[in-house]
């Protein structure tokens, strides 16, 4: 029997591949030598880049650091060279008196002295604040300096020290021309005002700016110059697009306050009483003329009493206030079965408070009933 050609060419069952066998491994062996370096490359090449920024970070701090306007207030190099930031997106250097920060899409940027200190306490790069958007600068009037971050400025002057502002205080503050304008350099860091829940301040050279949550950002105390400028003075509210309003002439503080004692009739078995003490306020001024708060009380699961005290300024600092009160009465307290409405109004004078007791029962089903002291001041601060 003839042997096949698949049979020819092997041995003991082996494939025999003969010279082109060899030819081919060699070529394969060949082959893998680009192979090995581009692993060798893969792993080199980031390296090189990392380095390349590095030192590219580096020069670009290097040149900041001995800029003439830096130079003197940073101080030496006294760091142990390029670190990280403390919120892993960039690098920085530490000097005598202060940090030069580095970030791809910021550059060098310098923070140092009262401003940096401060900024370096509220935690640096991990605070709100972030990173620095621009270098200390000085303040186009006066002896003052400043640095902006992505969440907010500090301002500093030899008078006011380092300040903190920010959010809806500092843009209405910098729509009335930063430090330029009547308020003048900030000489607190934004604060809680005391007995205002929510509500934020920062006091300046010349007034105050207050936020609350139900009226945002408003200038609350401005301390008018003696000379005013010809035509008067004019200020902005942010959102206004830009166009001046005049200064507010009169800004009240209202305070409602309303004791509410509830009687929840019962046909069968006893009364259920219940007892509320609530509070709300507003300010209230020229350009946001009025304002309205609301004073709720409950009884028995069943009995809910709404105080509505609309309060609006006049031109003499009195506020008219006008007071709606409902009674509702059903299955739940947030039942809007409606049983009984009072209404009432009064004039609180300037710097005066007023108490205006209110009775309320239910006209639909009976002896459902509500007893309301209502005590309403009238302020500037």
């Amino acid at each position: 029997m003839s042997t096949t050609n698949l049979e020819k060419a092997t041995t003991n069952g082996t494939l025999n591949t003969g010279s082109r066998s060899t030819g081919g491994l060699t070529a394969f062996r060949r082959a893998a030598a680009p192979a090995a370096v581009r692993v060798a490359l893969n792993k080199l090449l980031p390296l090189a880049f990392e380095l390349s920024w590095q030192q590219s970070a580096s020069d670009a701090i290097d040149a900041k650091a001995a800029s003439p306007d830096v130079a003197p207030r940073l101080g030496g190099l006294v760091g142990a060279g390029l670190e990280n930031s403390a919120d892993g997106r960039g690098v920085f250097k530490t000097y005598q008196h202060g940090w030069v920060m580095w970030r791809h899409d910021l550059g060098a940027l310098a923070v140092y002295g009262a401003i940096g200190a401060r900024w370096n306490e509220i935690g640096g790069t991990t605070s709100g604040y972030g990173w620095p958007v621009t270098d200390e600068l000085a303040t186009p009037r006066g002896p003052g300096r400043y640095n902006h971050f992505e969440g907010g400025s500090i301002y500093w002057s030899p008078n006011t020290g380092a300040r903190l502002i920010y959010g809806a205080i500092r843009d209405l503050w910098a729509a009335m021309a930063w430090e330029q304008g009547p308020l003048g350099l900030p000489t607190t860091d934004e604060e809680d005002v005391p007995g205002v829940a929510g509500a934020r301040r920062n006091h300046f050279e010349g007034g105050v700016i207050t936020w609350t949550p139900w009226s945002g950002a408003r200038v609350t105390s401005l301390n008018v110059p003696a000379e005013a400028p010809p035509g008067g003075l004019t200020i902005q509210t942010v959102g206004s697009g830009g166009n001046p309003a005049p200064a507010p002439q009169v800004q009240r503080h209202i305070i409602a306050t309303a004791h509410i004692a509830i009687t929840d009739h019962e046909t069968f078995g006893s009364n259920e009483h219940g007892r509320a003490d609530r509070r709300d306020e507003r300010w209230i001024d020229s350009w946001d003329p009025q304002g309205v708060m609301t004073l709720v009380g409950v009884a028995g699961g069943e009995v809910r009493v709404e105080v509505v005290a609309d309060a609006a300024v006049r031109p003499d600092g009195s506020v008219r206030v006008g007071v709606n009160v409902k009674l509702f009465e059903g299955t739940s307290e947030t039942t809007d079965d409606l049983d009984g409405v009072r209404s009432t109004s009064q004039v609180v004078p300037r710097d005066q408070v007023v108490q205006i007791p209110i009775n309320i029962r239910n006209d639909d089903e009976g002896g459902d009933h509500a007893e309301i002291s209502l005590v309403i001041s009238n302020s500037s601060t």
